[in-house]
């Protein structure tokens, strides 16, 4: 999957949620929307490093999958990191 096409999808996602706006989700970059799957919202620290970020993009079908793999990616991470 591209970064284009899954910032696409995640701004859908968030549109069927409905918790933002469709103004607040069409001005977000691609860069931006993707950032705000994978940063921490008690602290704003990002889960993954910009390699697993990258892989998890390039693995990824669709963004549900998208967000398996962060999972996985970030769990694997952290285990290395501790």
């Amino acid at each position: 999957m591209n970064k284009h096409q899954l910032a696409k999808e995640l701004k859908q996602r968030q549109q069927k949620a409905g918790f933002v706006s469709r103004r607040q989700i069409r001005a977000l970059s691609d860069n931006q929307i993707i950032a705000s799957y994978i940063t921490c919202s008690s602290c704003g620290e990002r889960c993954l490093d910009k390699d697993n970020l990258q892989l998890a993009i390039q693995i990824a079908e669709n963004a549900e999958q998208f967000l398996q793999t962060c999972d996985e990616l970030f769990k694997l991470q952290h285990n290395q990191n501790n």
